[in-house]
């Protein structure tokens, strides 16, 4: 998965030291998160192999692996919540994790077939409110007092998008420019070729084994049946 600014992949062995360097308590990006439990490599590594959480890790198009982002299936199916953290604070606010939130919603929309993505804030985390709000997140929700930091507690925004209102976002991207939103594995043209594939092949008569449900007269019959020729294919 690639965009403008970075591209998004699985992470190697030795990529599991980075998270863990970046994402452990007191970390500039853990202390945004909220996020005070401490994992080690060996850790993250097995989490990811059971499909506990799952890891990709940022890379910019220059090279540079920067960051990463994570999703995990909740209890619902369809329902994924996800996270993100870029290492180095200074490469905060340069659209690097913006692009890459965007990345991955697109991959859980589009290839995992996901029905809602959820994401939580901190509300003392300014970076991660402005990357939801410009992702077009829907507010849900305050839980109060749900973080803990500078001897105060802190409230928590919870967001959501649903599949109807990823496909709508991408739909008015794609009529900007048709090389934005999301991207197909295989292109339109190919799987039209193959439908007329199997289009042609039934008209043709060709053997199936729903044939007798197309052919009444056949329906006694064991043997392998043919598609009746005169019979619309496609619904035309």
């Amino acid at each position: 998965m690639k965009g403008r600014l970075v591209s998004l992949r699985a992470p190697s062995d030795e990529d599991f030291s980075l998270i863990e360097r970046w994402l452990r308590p007191l970390t500039p990006a853990a202390i945004l998160a909220g996020d005070n439990e401490m994992f080690s490599a060996d850790e993250l590594r097995e989490l990811n192999k059971r499909g506990e959480v799952n890891h990709l890790m940022i890379d910019t198009n220059d090279g540079r692996t920067i960051g990463t982002v994570s999703w995990r299936r909740m209890n619902c199916p369809g329902n994924f919540t996800i996270g993100a953290g870029v290492g180095d604070p200074e490469l905060w606010n340069k659209g690097y994790g913006a692009e890459a939130v965007g990345l991955l919603i697109e991959y859980l929309f589009h290839f995992r077939n996901a029905h809602r993505v959820q994401a939580m804030t901190a509300l003392y985390n300014r970076y991660s409110i402005q990357t939801i709000i410009h992702g077009d997140f829907v507010l849900e929700g305050i839980l109060r007092d749900y973080f803990f930091l500078d001897g105060a507690y802190h409230d928590a925004a919870v967001w959501s998008m649903l599949r109807d209102e990823f496909y709508r976002l991408d739909a008015e991207l794609k009529a900007r420019n048709k090389e934005w939103g999301a991207q197909d594995l295989v292109p339109e043209s190919d799987k039209e070729a193959a439908r007329n594939a199997v289009a042609t092949y039934l008209a043709k008569g060709r053997p199936t084994s729903f044939g007798k449900y197309l052919d009444e007269s056949d329906a006694s019959s064991n043997r392998p049946h043919r598609a009746r020729a005169d019979v619309p294919v496609g619904g035309e």
